[in-house]
């Protein structure tokens, strides 16, 4: 049980089993929107979201909305990059690599803020 768990330990922040996981999904993922509000009205402890890559807009709002306070983007920001790479990479002079590696900066950054963005007016304040 969950709350067990949380009571138990004193962790400062769990991620239930609510539908994601880490990675690119391949299929629609099956969130679990009522667990994860059950959870945050019976602990103050903060709850993580495993993955949300391929996750839309109105997901991470619902998700956020019923209790989630971080999620995890890895897979995102890190395909970004290697597209930035790959497109820019043909285009660029080898012998100057800082102009590929700004290019990826400047998208993973864009990706980044963009998810910033999003989740900014949505916050628990946990």
């Amino acid at each position: 049980d969950t709350m067990h768990y949380i009571e138990q330990t004193g962790v400062d922040s769990v991620a239930p089993a609510c539908g994601t996981a880490h990675g690119t999904y391949k299929s629609e993922p099956c969130l679990n929107y009522n667990l994860i509000k059950q959870l945050s009205e019976a602990t103050e402890t903060a709850l993580v979201l495993h993955g949300g890559t391929g996750l839309s807009d109105e997901q991470f709002r619902d998700m956020i909305d019923s209790g989630i306070s971080k999620i995890n983007l890895s897979t995102i920001l890190k395909e970004t990059w290697v597209t930035a790479l790959t497109e820019h990479l043909p285009r660029h002079n080898v012998s100057s690599p800082m102009d590929i590696d700004i290019a990826c900066e400047t998208a993973f950054c864009d990706t980044a803020l963009a998810f910033i963005q999003l989740f900014s007016n949505k916050g628990r304040g946990k």
